[in-house]
C-alpha cells in the first residue's frame, strides 16, 4: 500500500494510507489529491484506504551529472539560446546524497515542518510512484470560490544584503508577464499584482510576486494547462525551452516541478513541487536547477544549486 502526508500553511497534518491510480488531466475533480509529472504525461489521484501503509523504494536511481560535465552543458545550453529565440531556460541536475543508513522519514517530515511554515510539506509513497518528500515554497494556484491567487518566483540568492542583479530581476519579470498574459487571454477579472519583494525560503531568497484575480473558471485542470509549466521551471518560449531541456537534461525530472496538492469543492491548494528529492534505500536524488539567461555565469549558477539542495540537506544532517 501507498502512503500520503502533507501539511498545508497553517493547516494540520494530513496522513493516509492508501494508492495511487493514474488518472486523465482532463477527469480531475472536487475531492482529488493530485501528482503530475513535470510534463504531465503522467497524473496520479490518491484514493484513501484502511489498510497500513508502508514506504516503497524505486531501484533505479536517476543520472547524477559530475561539476565538470554541467558546467560544460550548461555552457551549451545557454550558448543555444540566440539560435533557438529563447529568453530564458531552466537546467536542472540531481544532487547525490549517500546514507550511511536509511533515512528517518518520519523524523524528516516533522523537521521540514518545523523548518519551513510557509511551505508545503509533503510524502508520498507508493509501487507506483516510488517515494518522495519535499518542502516547497511556490503556490501554482490557490482559491476560494471565484478569488484566485497565483505566484511569480524566480531569482535566487544566499544573503539578504546581496543586491539582487540585473539578470535575477529580468528573470523574474519574465515569469511576470507571462503568468499575466496567459491569464488576460481567458478573460479573468480584477487582476492584481503585489511585487516584486523578497521571500526568504530558510535557505535562500528568491524575488516573488502575488497575483491576484477573479474568474469564473470551476475546472481546476483548466488553470493547470494554462498555468503550468510556469517559465519558473521551464522557460520562455515554453515550447522551444521544453525542446532545449528534453535535448540537454540527461536525466528525467518525474515529479520534479510537477503540480502537487489537492481540489477542493469550494477552494484549491496545487503548488509546484519544487525544493524536492527521490528517497531511496541508501541515498537521495535532490532535484535541484536554475534559471538561466543569456547573462548567466556557469559557475554561479551551478553554486545557486548547492544553495538551493541546503533547503533539504539543512533539516537532514
Amino acid at each position: 500500500m501507498g502512503l500520503l502526508q502533507y501539511r498545508i500553511p497553517g493547516e494540520a497534518v494530513y496522513r493516509k494510507a492508501g494508492e495511487w491510480r493514474e488518472k486523465a488531466l482532463q477527469e480531475l475533480e472536487a475531492g482529488d489529491f493530485v501528482l503530475s509529472t513535470f510534463n504531465k504525461n503522467r497524473v496520479y489521484v490518491f484514493n484513501e484506504s484502511q489498510d497500513e501503509s508502508d514506504f516503497t523504494f524505486a531501484s533505479e536511481f536517476p543520472y547524477a551529472v559530475a561539476k565538470e560535465e554541467y558546467l560544460a552543458e550548461l555552457s551549451q545550453f545557454k550558448n543555444d539560446f540566440a539560435a533557438k529565440g529563447i529568453a530564458k531556460a531552466i537546467f536542472s541536475r540531481v544532487h547525490r546524497v549517500e546514507l550511511a543508513e536509511q533515512l528517518n522519514i518520519d523524523l524528516a517530515f516533522e523537521r521540514m515542518c518545523a523548518e519551513y511554515p510557509n511551505a508545503f510539506v509533503y510524502v508520498i509513497s507508493g509501487k507506483e510512484v516510488g517515494t518522495w518528500m519535499g518542502a516547497t515554497p511556490e503556490t501554482l494556484v490557490s482559491s476560494k470560490e471565484e478569488a484566485f491567487y497565483t505566484m511569480s518566483l524566480a531569482g535566487t540568492k544566499k544573503e539578504k544584503q546581496t543586491p539582487w542583479t540585473h539578470k535575477e530581476k529580468e528573470e523574474q519579470a519574465f515569469v511576470t508577464e507571462y503568468i499575466i498574459d496567459r491569464l488576460n487571454k481567458v478573460g479573468v477579472s480584477n487582476l492584481q499584482t503585489d511585487g516584486p519583494m523578497d521571500l526568504f525560503t530558510g535557505a535562500v531568497y528568491h524575488l516573488k510576486t502575488d497575483i491576484y484575480f477573479e474568474a469564473a473558471i470551476k475546472e481546476v485542470n483548466h488553470l493547470i494547462e494554462l498555468l503550468h509549466p510556469t517559465p519558473a521551471v521551464c522557460g520562455v518560449p515554453t515550447h522551444k525551452a521544453l525542446d532545449l531541456i528534453d535535448q540537454y537534461e540527461k536525466h528525467s525530472r518525474d515529479f520534479y516541478a510537477g503540480v502537487i496538492g489537492r481540489i477542493g469543492s469550494e477552494r484549491c491548494d496545487l503548488f509546484v513541487n519544487l525544493r524536492c528529492m527521490q528517497v531511496f534505500k541508501d541515498a537521495l536524488a535532490l532535484y535541484v536547477g536554475g534559471g538561466i539567461t543569456k547573462d548567466s555565469d556557469v559557475e554561479d549558477e551551478y553554486q545557486e544549486t548547492i544553495n538551493k539542495a541546503q533547503t533539504l540537506l539543512k533539516v537532514l544532517s
